[in-house]
């Protein structure tokens, strides 16, 4: 009887904060990190589409650049740039390169050069990694997406405690709302249900937000769940080996489908990444600074097969998964992938083109691909929250070409 007491009780204190709007928390404030390579079409569209779509509405978006950031901060006045090589002391893809070549360089020429050609790679991983330190004033919980992804809907990584689990997505207007029965219409019980003595005090003080306490003694300390969407691509192996060398547990899949949880974004909490970067640093790097970075290559040259080398490390794949290790009650997973890497068309020449300031006589005019209005609805008709626009992979598109070496047609927003 008691438990039925309990129960009752938590029901009680969940419908009166869903009817005063309490359940569907936020947090105060929501920033907005991304890496980008130089100004383009597709980054500006990346920025323009969150600040319409994003929920709760991005206070201010972070892009960290090699060059450019005069452009970058023309997008809006809520964008800040930073360059990639000044943010974080003492990291520079120049620098990772060396780590590598120290942990490979015992490995044969061939295997060598491969590994070094993927240091710009890790070197990204390891700014999105370190940004929560060092990018100044930067919000407790913030998105770090991809500079080529588009939102096309409204969305949002924050969810109620009592989730309806059977729901559970990044849509931002569902009808009914996800803590809502769509049987009986009323509040749902939370998803991750209190347990013992500190639940029970917790409920007679009325605190709702620490009812969420699992089954691990995982404990809540906000208003919401954070999502974690699902559907991304899984390597055979290298990022489940290097997470578990690093964390002496396997990495976590989607529980729905099996997929990895390399989605192009992560939503971080700050507390939670620095001790991320503490939980995975190696004792041979203890104190030093960016010891973390170090420990993660010596567990990429811990893998034999160069194979594995090259898809050694997910830094979304492994955050994400020391979370839902950690305090899985703080997080769901998405039902289904609801986002597409790929457009309902691929990216194709415009019928308009860049005439570069030559002096000569023959004209060159340089096709470009941007996201144009009509493909980002037929994309969105499909259903998906947000959507990849790769150019650099569309030989047509001209993204390398020497002309756009400082932006590409930032200008175009259809």
């Amino acid at each position: 009887m008691a438990g039925n007491s309990t129960l009752f009780r938590m029901w009680v204190l969940l419908t009166l904060a869903a009817r005063a709007g309490h359940v569907l928390g936020q947090p105060d404030q929501l920033d907005v990190v991304s890496m980008a390579l130089k100004v383009s079409c597709v980054n500006r569209r990346m920025v323009d589409s969150l600040d319409k779509f994003l929920q709760p509405r991005p206070r201010r978006f972070h892009i960290v650049a090699p060059k450019g950031c005069d452009r970058f901060e023309r997008y809006s006045s809520k964008v800040r740039c930073y360059l990639e090589d000044a943010l974080v002391p003492n990291l520079t893809s120049a620098v990772v390169r060396g780590w590598l070549h120290d942990r490979f360089s015992q490995r044969p020429a061939a295997d060598l050069q491969r590994v070094l050609d993927r240091s710009t790679w890790f070197y990204q991983q390891f700014l999105k990694l370190a940004v929560a330190q060092y990018i100044p004033d930067l919000a407790q919980h913030f998105l770090i997406f991809d500079s080529d992804m588009i939102a096309l809907h409204p969305l949002t990584w924050f969810l109620p405690l009592n989730a309806d689990p059977a729901r559970i997505t990044g849509a931002a207007l569902v009808s009914p709302p996800l803590n809502v029965s769509a049987t009986s219409g009323q509040p749902l019980p939370p998803l991750y249900p209190a347990a013992g003595a500190a639940a029970t005090r917790a409920i007679a003080a009325g605190n709702t937000t620490a009812v969420t306490a699992a089954a691990s003694n995982c404990t809540n300390p906000h208003p919401f769940l954070t999502l974690i969407h699902v559907g991304g691509w899984k390597p055979h192996a290298g990022y489940q080996h290097t997470y578990q060398l690093l964390t002496g547990r396997p990495i976590i899949p989607s529980p729905s489908d099996g997929s990895s949880l390399v989605t192009h974004h992560i939503l971080v909490y700050k507390p939670y990444m620095a001790q991320f970067l503490g939980n995975i640093t190696g004792p041979q790097h203890a104190g030093k600074h960016l010891g973390w970075a170090m420990s993660v290559l010596d567990a990429v040259a811990a893998l034999r097969e160069m194979g594995e080398v090259n898809v050694g490390f997910s830094e979304y794949w492994s955050y994400l998964s020391w979370v839902q290790d950690n305090y899985p009650c703080t997080v769901a997973f998405a039902r289904r992938r609801e986002w597409t890497r790929t457009p309902a068309t691929a990216p194709a020449p415009l019928p308009i083109s860049v005439t570069p300031a030559r002096q000569r006589k023959l004209i060159e005019h340089i096709p470009i691909c941007c996201p144009t209005a009509s493909n980002l609805e037929a994309t969105a008709g499909a259903g998906w929250l947000f959507t990849g626009y790769e150019l650099g992979h569309h030989h047509h598109c001209n993204y390398h070409h020497p002309v756009f070496e400082q932006g590409y047609a930032d200008w175009f927003l259809d």
